[in-house]
């Protein structure tokens, strides 16, 4: 897995948690804030409608209309009034439906709210006691709907943290991109240099690259003179200058297997006899040479004129003094 892959998951991870977190601690404070508030509720509305009706009359008639208004008033979903002994003396109850909320929710979320218990008097007697307890729909619904807007602005949070997230991966895509380009001239013999981030760790590694290009470029610099010097010395003679006889003919040889146009032209070759100083002349010759000039004679001359004197002497040492070039065997060409 490459390393832009493991950032961003490394990024939606943490996404993810965060909103996970954000939407459990949101949930749960909302949840024990709303069970409380239908809790403190469930007691006032109790202790308020017990000592209404500790003040009036206790007529059946009268008791169960008060509970009726009360209960289709006050959205209950419980109204109960118990006798001492335990004897139920009205009930009011209501079905809890939540239409606007997804049954999952309301099941992962469920209120325990306690009822609110009051006990009412006949003077100075106890007439009963009154159990109550709201509905829960209300909770649901304003439960759901904090939900929904936390949920929306962490998506909005998370689209611009992804936005974020994708401008520094390009940011550091970027120069990573530049060093493997860089490696790879290196390697085709192009020494390039490349801009150096803002980043400091990456900003070091651009550093290290320039300077091994450089480097790199300036070993293969002192190498290629080096070697052209150890090739002129190899194929140029050290006094003229003008190349070896094994060169030249190379160079010859390459010429006419050519079929480019430049491998046509003219080809002079002049030898002369000039008898300068320093011309290698055969030693028969020199031998000859001396014993023609005045004075005593020397010992080669004397070796000359006896081996002339001979019988058996060699065709080279009579041989007439002149210089005789070597023939150059000439690379045919191709047709």
């Amino acid at each position: 897995m490459s390393l832009i892959k493991q950032l961003w998951l490394t990024v939606i991870l943490l996404l993810l948690l965060a909103f996970g977190g954000s939407l459990f601690i949101g949930v749960t404070t909302s949840r024990g804030y709303i069970e409380q508030e239908v809790e403190i509720k469930n007691r006032d509305n109790a202790n308020a409608l017990a000592l209404t009706m500790s003040q009036m009359e206790k007529d059946p008639v009268t008791i169960g209309l008060l509970l009726a208004a009360q209960f289709d008033t006050g959205h209950y979903r419980r109204i109960e009034l118990r006798d001492p002994e335990g004897e139920i003396i009205d009930l009011r109850e209501g079905p809890e439906t939540v239409p606007d909320v997804p049954g999952w929710f309301v099941n992962l979320v469920r209120f325990e709210v306690a009822p609110g218990r009051a006990v009412i008097q006949d003077r100075w007697n106890q007439y009963g006691t009154l159990t109550l307890e709201s509905q829960h729909s209300f909770a649901y619904r304003s439960l759901w709907r904090s939900t929904l807007k936390l949920m929306g602005w962490f998506a909005l949070a998370g689209v611009i943290s992804l936005a974020l997230a994708a401008w520094v991966v390009r940011t550091i895509r970027r120069p990573l991109r530049q060093v493997v380009e860089q490696a790879r001239d290196i390697g085709d013999r192009r020494f390039t240099t490349s801009p150096e981030p803002r980043t400091h760790e990456l900003k070091e590694v651009v550093q290290a690259m320039n300077q091994l290009s450089g480097s790199v470029a300036e070993m293969l610099g002192r190498e290629s003179e080096r070697l052209d010097l150890l090739r002129k010395r190899l194929q140029h003679d050290p006094v003229s200058g003008v190349l070896n006889r094994e060169a030249f003919m190379h160079q010859l040889r390459i010429m006419l297997e050519s079929n480019n146009r430049r491998a046509t032209g003219t080809l002079l070759m002049v030898a002369r006899r000039a008898a300068g100083r320093g011309q290698r002349t055969p030693r028969p010759c020199r031998d000859r040479q001396a014993a023609a000039r005045p004075g005593p004679e020397p010992r080669a001359a004397r070796s000359i004129s006896a081996a002339r004197a001979s019988p058996g002497a060699s065709p080279a040492a009579t041989s007439p003094c002149w210089y005789r070039p070597t023939p150059i065997p000439m690379p045919s060409a191709r047709s």
